[in-house]
């Protein structure tokens, strides 16, 4: 995005919100009919596959510092939507609870705060801090092509900040 485009994109309804009131319109109306933790349970399905599926098409593309920035927003969206629909407090206590119930949705919210870094310096300390308090599972693999998406980013600064052991 150039700041044209992410200007548009805080006018306009984005494609999180779209894609939000789509699977409201679609499973919504299943909710009354579903005890509780049966509803919880096909809510982190639902949420879990698309999840998978934004995945796949965020791979494809290169982010530059605001694209990153409009893509963290849409996942604390992403996420904030799905605390907003579990409905037993197993899974609505905290964000890091829906995250643990749903790992595409984890693997999104991990993606997101990388590719949103802001210098690259601070990859290693994000990577670190976040696996002390159990919220990373990204091999270092998937952070590097993750990392490689940012337009800004050298690929080669990547890899040596990244090395991953032979062992």
């Amino acid at each position: 995005l150039d700041e044209n485009a992410y200007n548009m994109i805080q006018l306009s309804e984005g494609y999180m919100s779209r894609l939000c009131a789509l699977i409201d319109e679609l499973i919504g109306p299943l909710r009354e009919f579903f005890a509780p933790r049966l509803w919880d349970t096909l809510w982190l399905l639902v949420i879990g596959t698309a999840s998978k599926r934004i995945e796949s098409f965020v791979r494809k593309c290169p982010f530059t510092a605001l694209g990153a920035l409009a893509f963290d927003s849409d996942m604390r969206e992403w996420l904030s939507y799905t605390r907003s629909h579990l409905v037993t407090s197993e899974h609505n206590v905290s964000n890091q609870t829906a995250l643990k119930a749903c790992p595409n949705l984890s693997r999104l919210n991990q993606m997101a705060r990388l590719i949103n870094i802001d210098d690259l310096e601070d990859i290693l300390d994000l990577i670190v801090a976040s696996k002390r308090k159990g919220q990373w599972d990204l091999r270092e693999e998937d952070a590097q092509t993750f990392l490689a998406q940012r337009v800004d980013f050298d690929a080669e600064r990547i890899h040596e900040l990244l090395r991953i052991p032979e062992d």
